[in-house]
């Protein structure tokens, strides 16, 4: 019989825990009076006791008070127990154990008060894992301390588990429930003899054998041995179907390693675990400080005292336990023993041939997503990064199992997602869809599709408004008015239809025109009237209404074929076939001047955004922009080599876009008629080109179904690449060019969201260049430094500036001291100053240079500041009073670079004058002869051991350049030259100090062995100079920035790309790693500093693999590569999206 009350099962903010479920209880808004407490809420509940929050009105404190669950109708053993509980946890006072307030009755209640604890219990926090090691050991020590002194006071708890151990808010350990504690004084139990007392799973074995006088010291430290065993597995130590299972194998099994079940543990912390388990009570640790102190030595990794129980005393033991069992299991060892010797041969040749199997395997699967990542890449280059999402996912799933891998695409597919668009909503129709638009402010959507039916979409949460309305005659386009109040469609029948666009009904009966091109047809900027070519002349109707505004108008010369509205809408532009185009005053339903003559039919009539420009095209190729005042040419003609697909004029009125057969996008000159920039290069021809309302955007389209959207001024692509399924795909902008609506010939209509100018996280601003970058140690501020004089310190989080830290020069270096508490910035006027990082206080001010300067370091320990600069002196002063700690170190040139070695003692100076010297820290004497080269050193870096010295230069006389390992204590080259095929710019140490990255003038950066200066991984690849290189916290991943205005991030072991480009407008000069690694900015000539998230994705492979298909529109073929995707798979892929389960890991 098991003769416990277990206590409560407590969620956050409870005391101590019920494994049962809770009584009803008021509401804690209304309360229950309780003497001098009212009831808030109840907490947990037991076998015999329910646990309350509840408020002392005297004290006005919040505590927790626990009474008898069957209150005045409970047993005299019951009420004597539950006042011994209460005794025994009162006359303990550790931070460690919950505190007793008061011990009382009311109306015939037993009740008393503790601490109220908010927090979790360890029960909770181990459901979803193991803790981190560290930290049970820590909490454990916690524990073992408490319960020792608990000893000391002469109470034994006896029923210690994770459930009655508290995490409060500021994670402090608070033990409680000391229902079951027991005197070891030797007064009276209530519990007899045979009786077996506690919680099954975290019960000795003296315990579990009902053995109430051997219990001791011991029997709680083997609890608190199960509780670790559980914080460190997540499963306690012995785990069986029944109560009586349990007990036996707590009597008679030995543990499982806690490193079978967690690889990841410390040898030294599985045997404490195992010590305290230990069936004999003299072979656990003798007192819960013991343990306490060997889980302290163990934390200061000193060597602990418990031994690790060998193989041989395991069976030993065991087979003392089970002498039968023992005698069996020898006999069928002798009887398996020759037949285990008979096999032992073979089993090693199969054994070694799986290996080789293996390792094949591995190595092919290694290969293939190499060969996955190296084909999204190229995508990637290409613009086509939706396509390039299907590999990238696809070689995650290869590397499933290889953590270190899959971190590292996941930080791919995480940046591709969040710096390219992202699919917003999907718009689906039953059949193809004809026609797709966004109304003025971008909110909604209306689709037409071949069945002839129209539909009214909500833009922001993608349902469905409006539809299927049905406008029979096969219904080929729909428009908004300006206003957005009516829909106006057009079918094959020549019918137009006018929808309210709230209630979907039709305002009238449909009219009949004399042409089913909308492109022949037009709305009128204002929303109030629709013109349409008829047989003989133009119609021009209320478009709300559908009623006419005059008599039809007569065409003079011949038949009308297009109609276009100027921007304020008094205006109509009428063009015939043969060639003439007149103008209608609709304001005074008159004619209007002056008459175009053409030398043949135009297809195209656009107006300029002032409406007093007309561009026409003639023949497919030419076009021509007029002045409608005085009716002449304005410019040259714009003659093309191919057909012209579409004409735009830029908002701002001075640029004409034309997309062309040729795969071009040409931008004009309005007034000359001349180009005015370099053409836009498709891989297709362009059938589209349009440009956002506010012209920051241009998007193009083309006949091989791929979208672009570019930046018209820089003529770069804003966003990748994205590719439709259907044929004839169409596309246009939202105001600002940030929402992008897409059709093309396939059920589904998209809309993507793109990103902003900079898909940086945040932008942080200079008026000039910014010459260095730097997170702080903690990772919570950003140091910027910049030629315009100022050094600035950021909120990493939002962006928000903290201090303005001003010089009279450009700030041309800047970092902080190890423990971030100080900034030291340096200036081209050659003053270092020391501010306080908290308050932006100057605290230091040091002029002792006589040039600018060029580098500055702070000694591990904060206390000492190297300078160098072009006075041609390294200078070490004191970081806290700024007064010089040597004489100057002194170069007959300007100085590039100083550093301080780990330790501090040695400090490391390269010059321009072709030398890097070794000096004592402390006395300012060279260490050793100069390191000679005939170029400038440009970089100086010590090991993270301090054993090696890395020397990069521009060498003068040979080639190809070189970083070099130099030995600390001879001066003597280490290992083989790292070449670069121009000057070596920087080189650097990973953290580890197993590898080097070098950047160099050659526009490459390459990754080379830490300690032979070997050749690790292909050549990574800038179109400029790379003038930095930075690797991350932990040293998988290495940033590079260039002067090519990007900056990438890259897997430093295998070289391949983890980024794409990070882009700036000017040459980025410097890069940094946040603490944790989730983020890296960098600073640059155009005065920007930028912060990018590149932590990894946290989406599930299913997941993600339904994006990539969705986003593509392909799926992957093992043998055929990417094939498109039928309509309906595509919204199968976009409805699983939308299931939450899918996104987790």
């Amino acid at each position: 019989m098991i003769e416990s009350d277990p206590g409560a099962q407590p969620s956050v903010g409870a005391l101590a825990g019920s494994n049962s479920p809770a009584a009803d209880v008021p509401p804690a808004d209304e309360g229950l009076r309780f003497g001098d407490y009212v009831l808030e809420e109840e907490i947990a509940h037991g076998g015999m006791g329910v646990v309350y929050r509840a408020r002392q009105l005297s004290l006005g404190r919040t505590v927790a008070i626990k009474l008898l669950l069957l209150g005045r109708y409970s047993s005299a053993q019951s009420v004597e127990r539950f006042r011994r509980e209460a005794q025994s946890a009162a006359a303990l006072r550790h931070p460690n154990i919950v505190a007793i307030h008061e011990i009382a009755e009311h109306d015939g209640q037993q009740f008393f008060s503790m601490d109220y604890v908010d927090g979790q219990s360890l029960a909770e926090m181990v459901r979803s894992g193991p803790l981190d090691v560290r930290r049970s050991a820590e909490v454990v020590c916690a524990i073992a301390q408490a319960i020792h002194y608990a000893h000391g006071q002469g109470v034994l708890h006896r029923d210690l588990k994770p459930s009655n151990v508290l995490l409060d808010v500021f994670g402090q350990v608070r033990i409680t429930d000391f229902g079951l504690a027991k005197r070891l004084d030797g007064s009276s139990d209530l519990t007899v003899t045979g009786q077996v007392v506690g919680t099954p799973n975290y019960l000795s074995p003296e315990q579990a054998a009902g053995k109430q006088s051997e219990l001791g010291p011991t029997s709680d430290v083997y609890s608190i041995g199960a509780l670790m065993y559980e914080l460190l597995t997540g499963r306690p130590p012995f785990l069986a179907n029944t109560l009586q299972e349990t007990l036996l194998m707590i009597r008679d099994s030995e543990p499982v390693n806690p490193r079978a079940l967690n690889p990841a543990l410390d040898r030294d912390v599985e045997t404490i675990c195992l010590k305290c388990l230990r069936k004999e009570p003299a072979r656990r640790y003798p007192t819960a400080l013991a343990l306490a102190q060997d889980l302290d030595r163990w934390s200061h990794h000193q060597p602990i005292g418990a031994r690790p129980v060998s193989g041989l005393e395991r069976t030993w033991l065991w087979a003392r336990r089970n002498p039968r069992q023992a005698v069996m299991l020898a006999s069928v060892l002798a009887a398996l023993a020759a037949l285990v010797n008979t096999l032992l041969v073979a089993n090693v040749r199969i054994r070694a041939a799986q290996r080789v199997a293996q390792f094949k395997a591995d190595e092919s699967r290694l290969r293939l997503a190499q060969l996955n990542v190296a084909s999204g890449n190229r995508l990637m280059s290409d613009g086509d990064w939706s396509s390039a999402l299907l590999w990238f996912v696809e070689a995650m799933r290869l590397d499933r199992g290889d953590a270190s891998r899959e971190d590292i695409h996941a930080r791919r597919i995480g940046t591709v997602l969040g710096m390219g668009p992202r699919l917003s909503h999907l718009f689906c129709h039953e059949t193809l869809v004809n026609s797709a638009e966004l109304n003025a402010d971008a909110t909604r959507v209306v689709t037409t599709s071949v069945d002839g039916q129209v539909r009214l979409w909500d833009a922001t949460g993608g349902q469905l408004l409006l539809g299927p309305l049905a406008h029979p005659g096969g219904v080929t386009s729909a428009w908004f008015t300006r206003d957005g109040g009516h829909i106006l469609s057009l079918a094959r029948d020549r019918s137009l239809l006018v929808w309210n666009a709230l209630t979907g009904a039709p305002t009238g009966n449909p009219r009949q025109l004399d042409t089913t091109d909308p492109n022949a047809t037009d709305l009128s900027d204002d929303g109030r009237w629709f013109a349409a070519p008829e047989s003989n002349g133009v119609q021009i109707l209320n478009a709300a209404t559908m009623l006419p505004l005059s008599k039809a108008l007569r065409s003079m010369t011949g038949r009308i074929e297009r109609v276009r509205f100027s921007p304020n809408s008094r205006l109509l532009a009428l063009a015939d076939n043969t060639g003439t185009v007149r103008f209608w005053d609709v304001v005074n339903d008159a004619p209007a001047q002056p008459v175009l003559k053409l030398p043949g039919p135009t297809t195209v009539l656009i107006f300029d955004p002032s409406g007093k420009r007309l561009a026409t095209l003639l023949n497919g190729v030419i076009v021509q922009v007029w002045d409608i005042e005085s009716g002449l040419e304005l410019g040259v003609p714009m003659v093309h080599p191919s057909m012209v697909y579409a004409v735009d004029f830029r908002p701002n009125g001075r640029w004409l876009a034309t997309a062309c057969w040729d795969g071009m996008v040409r931008f004009w000159d309005v007034e000359s008629g001349k180009p005015a920039k370099a053409p836009l290069p498709h891989g297709s021809g362009v059938r589209l080109a349009k440009f956002s309302r506010d012209g920051s955007r241009l998007v193009t389209a083309t006949w091989d179904s791929f979208i672009r959207v570019w930046d018209p001024d820089s003529g770069q692509l804003v966003c990748p690449i994205i590719q439709q399924v259907g044929f004839e795909a169409t596309a246009s902008l939202g105001t600002s060019g940030t929402t992008l609506l897409v059709a093309s010939h396939d059920p589904a209509v998209r809309l993507w969201s793109l990103p902003a100018t900079r898909p940086a996280r945040i932008t942080l601003k200079h008026q000039r260049g910014i010459q260095r970058v730097q997170f702080s140690p903690v990772g919570k501020s950003i140091l910027t430094c910049g030629d315009d004089g100022c050094a600035r310190l950021w909120d990493r989080a939002t962006g928000a500036p903290i201090h303005l830290l001003p010089h009279s020069g450009q700030i041309r270096q800047g970092c902080f001291s190890p423990d971030g508490s100080t900034i030291a910035t340096g200036s081209s006027d050659g003053s270092v100053r020391l501010w306080n990082s908290e308050s932006g206080q100057e605290r230091v001010r040091i002029e002792g240079h006589k040039g600018g300067l060029l580098d500055l370091a702070f000694s591990a320990d904060g206390s000492r500041l190297v300078t160098a600069a072009e006075d041609g002196t390294a200078r070490v002063w004191s970081a806290a009073n700024g007064k010089p700690v040597t004489l100057p170190l002194v170069h007959p040139s300007r100085l590039r670079a100083a550093t301080f070695s780990p330790d501090g003692t040695l400090i490391l100076t390269g010059s321009e004058d072709g030398t890097a010297l070794l000096w004592d820290a402390i006395t300012g004497v060279p260490r050793g002869l100069p390191m000679p080269y005939s170029g400038q050193v440009n970089s100086v870096a010590f090991s993270p051991n301090g054993r090696l010295l890395l020397i990069a230069c521009k060498d003068s006389t040979t080639l190809p350049f070189s970083a070099r390992l130099w030995d600390a204590l001879t001066c003597r080259p280490v290992g083989q030259p790292m070449p670069h095929m121009d000057g070596v710019v920087t080189a650097v140490f990973s953290p580890d100090g197993r590898r080097i990255a070098t950047g160099g003038e050659d526009n490459c950066a390459q990754i080379w062995s830490g300690t032979t200066g070997e050749h690790l991984t292909p050549v990574l690849r800038h179109q400029g100079y790379v003038l930095g290189t930075f690797f991350s916290p932990n040293g998988r991943l290495l940033l590079t920035v260039s002067e090519d205005a990007t900056a990438r991030v890259w897997d430093s072991l295998t070289g391949e790309p983890v980024t794409p480009p990070l882009r700036h407008q000017a040459r980025v000069f410097s890069g940094a790693w946040s603490p944790d690694g989730r983020e890296v900015v960098t600073c640059s000539d155009d005065g920007t500093a930028s912060v990018w998230d590149v932590s990894p994705t946290r989406a599930s492979l299913a997941h993600l693999q339904c994006q990539a298909e969705a986003m593509s529109a392909h799926y992957l073929e093992p043998n055929l590569g990417a094939l498109p995707l039928a309509a309906k798979e595509i919204q199968s892929r976009w409805r699983t999206l939308q299931t939450p389960a899918t996104h987790s890991h």
